[in-house]
């Protein structure tokens, strides 16, 4: 059960501690342009319907247009749950926390293994297969892998 502090506890993995910590929400998904990667505050792009994905236009409550996803180009909300362009947004986001690896990375290769097309994009198989390459003989213990951990409120 939560308990409701300003504390949050913090496991570092390895030897050396990191000489700066940043801690932040991940933001998806923006409300305004409905690109990846940064939130409606810091959004620099030109708004977007969510609706019919026109630009700068008009708003999502007074949009007649039928329903269509610049991301994936089909006939869907933007913010739908069910676009491809959010699922992979979504695995590179559990990749990157079940590996302990940056979200470019993770981003790097899911991107990677859907273009060769040599084997499943799936968070699953890409974790195990990233796991297994992992365990490989390795010359030097990388400190920064595994370098920051965050729990919950203490």
């Amino acid at each position: 059960m939560r308990n409701s502090s300003n504390m949050v506890l913090l496991t570092f993995f390895g030897s050396t501690l990191p000489d700066r910590v940043h801690i932040s929400p991940i933001n998806l998904r923006c409300f305004s342009c409905y690109g990846y990667g940064h939130g409606k505050s810091s959004c620099k792009e030109v708004s977007r319907c969510g609706n019919c994905s026109a630009l700068d236009s008009h708003s999502e409550e007074h949009c007649n247009a039928a329903a269509y996803c610049f991301h994936c180009r089909d006939t869907h909300h933007v913010r739908s749950r069910q676009c491809p362009r959010y699922r992979l947004e979504q695995d590179i986001l559990q990749l990157a926390n079940s590996q302990f690896i940056s979200l470019g990375s993770a981003r790097r290769e899911l991107l990677y293994r859907q273009k060769d097309g040599t084997g499943a994009t799936s968070c699953a198989s890409l974790a195990a297969r990233f796991s297994a390459e992992s365990a490989g003989p390795k010359t030097t213990p990388s400190a920064t892998s595994h370098s920051v951990g965050a729990g919950g409120p203490v």
